[in-house]
């Protein structure tokens, strides 16, 4: 009885931690009440465990992660900006702790279930919160309270995909109302990414829940042009949301057939891919150190010291080819198990979402970076955990 009363308060906790990584995270001097949550998140965690004299769970991609963390650490002692690597390593290293310790505790369908609907419910506030601060007379992109708009789009697609998961396995009428919300102040971010993102995940996860039956396969097909279509129609055709969104989408549509464009991100970030390239092939094994890219960058290029916008460049500019692989290598062994789980799960579509999760991520690292984000390591985790929860009698099966 104690177990499940404190459970149930872990579950709330996490729910606010999830909350609180969607409002304060990306908010400059308010992450410090993320950071406050997530200790007293921890410390409970470790008293359950404790007091349920449970058994320590460390598998065999938690040691591949850490082998990237070490590498991290390792890259600090050559760094052109050694405060910057120890800064970047210390983030790693501590949602590493993070992850462990929901891997200690999350040994169950309900409360992954539960952490899911987590990210539904706090997508949807901070949508509502967007929404309620956004001017309609401005042409401007949305979702710069919580700070930068492509990373807001981004883990809002994480609550999008959760919850037409919900919708349309779970049946959970409510998140039908949900849904458009988190959809339309997706386009609103202008995020190009964000939108590739959903978009992507959807089709994947309906393509996997849907390949073994003609019938399923009709439904994919039907439901994943239909969305697209729909997507792409409402960005070109309503005025504010072309403004916001698909004049960008035009634009990346120009630099692709034509090798250029007038829009200067664009333009900056091929020039970053191009100058991370060039910096990997003079020192492609180690790099120059974790968060370092900037620094080679300079003032002096762009007209300011900033990151590549790129997980692939970033990663192996900052760590080289070494700690690259590492990283990637612990996704590929999490999908593999997910996909193999799959066959025997009692609950496939489960797997699935969360297996696609973790390819579109991969797929989007030219346009993104996520090799520290706290969003990215919660569903790496919940991967591994559905992966290993059929063949592993620890763990129960909710």
């Amino acid at each position: 009885m104690n177990e499940i009363r404190l459970d149930k308060i872990i579950d709330s906790i996490i729910f606010f931690y999830i909350l609180s990584i969607y409002i304060f995270t990306y908010q400059e001097g308010l992450n410090v009440i993320s950071n406050g949550i997530a200790v007293l998140l921890l410390a409970l965690i470790w008293a359950a465990f404790l007091l349920n004299k449970k058994r320590l769970r460390f598998k065999f991609y938690l040691l591949v992660y850490l082998l990237f963390i070490f590498s991290c650490l390792f890259s600090a002692f050559y760094a052109i900006n050694q405060g910057t690597a120890i800064t970047k390593f210390t983030t790693i290293f501590l949602v590493f702790t993070l992850m462990f310790s929901l891997i200690n505790y999350l040994d169950s369908q309900v409360k992954i279930k539960r952490i899911s609907a987590s990210f539904v419910y706090s997508g949807v506030i901070a949508s509502i919160y967007i929404l309620s601060n956004t001017d309609f007379t401005q042409i401007t992109r949305s979702g710069s309270e919580l700070g930068n708009e492509n990373s807001v789009g981004i883990i809002l697609g994480i609550s999008a995909v959760l919850c037409f998961y919900f919708i349309l396995i779970e049946k959970r009428k409510v998140h039908l109302f949900f849904f458009p919300i988190l959809f339309l102040v997706i386009l609103l971010t202008g995020s190009r990414t964000a939108l590739l993102f959903t978009l992507i995940n959807i089709i994947l996860f309906l393509y996997f829940t849907n390949q073994n039956n003609v019938l399923g396969k009709i439904k994919f097909i039907t439901i994943g042009v239909t969305f697209t279509l729909i997507s792409f129609y409402l960005v070109f055709n309503i005025p504010f949301l072309y403004d916001v969104m698909g004049s960008r989408i035009g634009n990346i549509s120009t630099f692709i057939g034509e090798g250029s464009t007038t829009e200067g991100s664009i333009n900056n970030r091929a020039y970053m891919v191009k100058f991370g390239l060039e910096m990997f092939r003079d020192n492609p094994l180690f790099g120059y150190g974790i968060d370092n890219y900037r620094y080679l960058l300079g003032e002096s290029l762009i007209g300011r010291i900033t990151y590549s916008h790129n997980n692939f460049i970033e990663l192996l500019v900052g760590v080289g080819l070494v700690g690259t692989i590492l990283f990637y290598l612990v996704q590929i062994i999490v999908i593999k198990d997910l996909y193999k789980a799959s066959k025997h799960s009692n609950n496939k579509p489960l797997n699935f979402v969360f297996m696609v999760f973790i390819i579109t991520y991969m797929v989007l690292s030219v346009s993104q970076i996520y090799y520290f984000s706290k969003h990215f390591s919660i569903i790496l985790v919940i991967g591994a955990i559905l992966g290993k929860m059929v063949d592993n009698l620890d763990f129960k099966k909710g």
